[in-house]
């Protein structure tokens, strides 16, 4: 899947703004009461989403939501159901020496907590809480913010190795309506992915509103390397259409992040300024899909 490249522009504005419209448009027609994890990926600060996600899991006897821990998503499943095991467990024999959830949280309350997270949870179940899915080859980092994968989503657009635009050229083309325009003739129903026409504003607008139509309704969350250790963040929606983004790391951000991969802490406080690129949009799993050009 080709990576493109882009290019900061104010211009752009435009399409960033379109774009929350459309994510915004769709949850309020579809949800009633609002969570952290509406947006499908998750606004900074996450705190807030793991808070969410524990309050949620005490309150529900120490389990996870069942939809964390199955799969709509065709051939694709969670390769640590025993550890999301043994966490359950560990909530509910926290709930057990509390007697109860109770309505105020005292000192002892909060040791009990602080136990959980600092000694009892790994970095990687720390990306549980906040939504996402474990995998071979899932990555202990934190997940990009919804701001960051909307900005690289609609930079400019620009060709790799292109020669100098003249500044009387308008170009606003973005990079997600670019990915957008090598998708749309491999839906052979155009059901999901509707056409790419019209000027480089209406693409930007309808490859705005498929990104919107996938976060709005991601079903599986995962952030993990490919081949040549090349790290990606993937939502996808239940029928296994998504998109991708590209994390890049300087060799001093990787060094740290070694250095770090054992502390809870520091993957909270994680927020070192990583290049988010956005690859592509994301055809259904299927078998023999590259022989096949994931036309279906």
């Amino acid at each position: 899947m080709a990576c493109f490249v882009y290019r900061a522009s104010s211009r752009n504005s435009e399409a960033t703004i379109h774009l929350n419209q459309c994510i915004q448009s769709l949850i309020n027609s579809s949800k009633s009461q609002k969570s952290c994890f509406d947006k499908g990926v998750l606004e900074r600060p996450f705190y807030l989403a793991l808070v969410e996600m524990l309050s949620l899991c005490f309150v529900n006897g120490g389990e996870f939501p069942q939809n964390l821990k199955t799969s709509k998503v065709y051939m694709l499943e969670n390769t640590n159901l025993l550890r999301l095991d043994e966490i359950e467990q560990e909530m509910k024999n926290i709930i057990s020496s509390w007697n109860g959830v109770p309505l105020v949280f005292e000192e002892f309350h909060r040791n009990s907590v602080n136990d959980f997270f600092f000694k009892f949870l790994t970095p990687k179940d720390l990306n549980t809480f906040l939504g996402l899915r474990t995998t071979v080859g899932s990555a202990t980092q934190l997940p990009p913010s919804l701001s960051e994968c909307l900005a690289a989503f609609t930079h400019r657009y620009v060709k790799k190795n292109s020669k100098p635009v003249r500044a009387s050229v308008s170009n606003i083309l973005t990079v997600g309506a670019k990915a957008f325009s090598k998708h749309c003739h491999r839906d052979t129903s155009g059901s999901f992915w509707g056409v790419c026409s019209g000027t480089e504003n209406q693409k930007n607008e309808q490859a705005n509103r498929v990104l919107a139509k996938i976060l709005t309704n991601a079903a599986w969350i995962n952030l993990h390397s490919l081949p040549h250790d090349t790290r990606v963040f993937e939502v996808r929606n239940p029928d296994g259409y998504g998109a991708r983004w590209e994390i890049r790391e300087s060799q001093c951000q990787q060094l740290q992040s070694q250095m770090d991969s054992n502390s809870i802490a520091n993957s909270v406080n994680n927020n070192d300024g990583t290049n988010i690129m956005f690859r592509g949009f994301l055809e259904p799993q299927m078998k023999d899909g590259h022989s096949k050009g994931w036309v279906h």
